[in-house]
């Protein structure tokens, strides 16, 4: 089980460097809540990369800020996508 978290977004990143993406973004307590619930969401090995997108949207779609929310989950998922990508080459 520990294995399984370390291979999450919040597990590769940390709560504090996803919070640091969040606070770059201007994002108050409601917005960096709808992250967390995302990207918990996102670690189910069952859900594609369309659904990712579709759960996003979803779930900021009544924000008035989802631009930030969006871009902060943008630059979340890059950051861990680099991450794996240099993990991998080594």
């Amino acid at each position: 089980m520990a294995n399984a978290i370390k291979n999450t977004i919040q597990g590769v990143l940390g709560k504090e460097r996803i919070m640091e993406i969040c606070k770059k973004y201007h994002l108050d307590e409601n917005e960096k809540k709808v992250i967390n619930e995302i990207l918990n969401e996102w670690n189910s090995p069952i859900i594609n990369g369309d659904e990712k997108i579709e759960i996003a949207f979803e779930k900021v779609f009544h924000f008035f800020h989802r631009q930030k929310i969006l871009c902060a989950l943008f630059m979340i998922s890059a950051e861990f996508a680099e991450k794996e990508i240099r993990k991998k080459m080594h």
